[in-house]
């Protein structure tokens, strides 16, 4: 059987910090298609999603930054593909 995550370990392990955490994580794993897949016992029971899933979208993601783009020694690139030939 697959690891579980609750809204609060995923967002925990996306990053996300403060009030709002669970539903920046619940919004993130709904623009990745990710739906839960199943829910914990009793009201306060969180939605469980599959560790492995969320672990391999997160390392797809690019990094921060400039709107996401690839950064090579310490620069953007242009195209954001990691290429140290960036015009100056």
């Amino acid at each position: 059987m697959s690891t579980l995550w609750t809204t609060s370990q995923v967002a925990e392990y996306l990053g996300y910090t403060g009030k709002s955490a669970t539903g920046s994580a619940r919004r993130q794993l709904s623009r990745w298609g990710v739906t839960p897949v199943r829910r914990e016992p009793g009201r306060g029971g969180e939605s469980l999603y599959e560790a492995e899933k969320v672990k391999k979208l997160h390392e797809g993601r690019l990094g921060s930054g400039r709107r996401g783009a690839a950064r090579s020694g310490g620069r953007f690139t242009k195209q954001g593909l990691g290429d140290s030939k960036t015009s100056k």
